[in-house]
């Protein structure tokens, strides 16, 4: 991103310090700072955010707990049934 201050495409986006950059941050407008010149300024985002993807580890987890759970109740009756 080229800084608004100095032109050299040096800026980048900065961390977000006071509740004005957490706000402009809802509109995606977010703090740059110039790492040329040290300017600090707002402006759009220049990125767009990767759609954040689930990669359903939770889902399995469950799937394979409720399955090792019912496996473990048949062996119980089982037992008790042989008994």
């Amino acid at each position: 991103m080229t800084c608004e201050q100095c032109g050299e495409n040096k800026a980048r986006r900065t961390h977000r310090r006071n509740p004005l950059d957490w706000a402009a941050g809802l509109v995606r407008v977010y703090p740059h700072r110039c790492s040329g010149c040290e300017y600090r300024f707002y402006a759009g985002s220049v990125r767009e955010k990767p759609a954040r993807r689930w990669n359903g580890a939770g889902l399995q987890f469950l799937i394979y707990s409720v399955v090792l759970v019912g496996c473990l109740a048949l062996l119980v009756v089982y037992f008790k049934v042989a008994d």
